[in-house]
């Protein structure tokens, strides 16, 4: 087998202003078409308006029963999650706030074998992208939900496959609003030590599961658990149909003990433009800090769009 070779590259920045981009104006999320099970390369970039069934108060909405909640709303994760840096990733304390002219206009991006692997957006716009991973509290899923919604933000998700029995209704609602759901592995493992039919089960089961659920498909991007990929990896993940790798330049640390609403949210707010911002559908803080992220980067003149939009794939 011949051996990855890795080589740095920098793709151009977007043209023009993103097809999307929220400011204190307001927006709708992009919608997402329906693809074959298995991701394609392909990404819809129309636009559409929430859609009549999405609330578009900060409202409760009416999801899942008792039945789709096992753990009810004190949910656990299989695995404790520990905030792992990593190929560059750090918790907001080197990606400091700068003007778009004080940054690089392109996207830094590794390619290996198909796979490209990206932690942040170009930086000629102010925008930021969020993300949220895995989904193993409905609790935490519905509130961010919400929050989203009511703010008109969009945002971007990160899926385990093994979560999405908790909270069915739910996650049918996100993707009926058009929020794009990547592929997180089945069951949040780390990929480096898996071989190829193992990768290729955990992404194939997420994706069944997503299907089965909601009658889309997910998006062809991907996230590593913990952030931890290699290129062997990688190109794997690339050859069963998730090309785009995602990782992020900062964390709002909320799977970490002693990370605060206060903390965590100047965490997240030390993006730079082109921004991408990890968070977690889990801890009971994301929620209660999301809003506060949101307004703070408002008030700093950022707008928010999807990673498919933010790299322009």
């Amino acid at each position: 087998m011949r051996k990855p070779v890795r080589r740095t590259v920098k793709y151009a920045a977007l043209i023009g202003v993103p097809a999307l981009v929220f400011s204190g104006l307001g927006g709708v999320p992009p919608s997402v078409d329906a693809v074959p099970v298995h991701a394609t390369p392909v990404v819809q970039s129309t636009v559409a308006p929430f859609r009549s069934a999405v609330p578009t108060s900060s409202a409760s909405p009416a999801v899942e029963n008792s039945a789709d909640i096992p753990l009810g709303d004190d949910a656990v994760p299989l695995v404790y999650i520990n905030n792992l840096p990593g190929h560059g990733i750090d918790s907001g304390t080197t990606d400091q706030t700068s003007e778009p002219s004080a940054l690089p206009s392109q996207i830094p991006t590794t390619v290996v074998d198909g796979a490209i692997v990206s932690y942040r957006g170009p930086a000629n716009h102010r925008v930021v992208a969020l993300t949220f991973d895995d989904g193993y509290s409905p609790a935490a899923l519905r509130k961010i939900f919400n929050t989203l919604v009511a703010n008109k933000v969009v945002a971007t998700f990160f899926v385990n496959g093994v979560y999405l029995s908790r909270a069915p209704s739910l996650w049918k609602q996100v993707a009926a609003a058009g929020f794009p759901v990547g592929n997180h592995t089945y069951s949040h493992v780390d990929i480096r030590h898996l071989t190829a039919s193992q990768l290729a089960k955990e992404l194939d089961l997420t994706a069944k599961a997503w299907h089965r659920i909601t009658g889309t498909s997910l998006i062809p991007y991907f996230r590593p658990p913990y952030g931890y990929n290699s290129a062997s990896a990688d190109a794997l993940v690339a050859a069963d149909g998730y090309p785009n790798i995602v990782l992020w330049s900062n964390s709002v640390a909320d799977t970490t003990a002693d990370t605060t609403v206060a903390t965590g949210t100047a965490a997240a707010l030390r993006s730079g433009p082109g921004g991408i911002v990890l968070l977690h559908v889990g801890p009971a803080l994301t929620p209660e800090l999301l809003q506060g992220v949101i307004d703070g980067f408002r008030a700093r003149g950022f707008g928010f769009v999807t990673i498919p939009e933010l790299l322009g794939k």
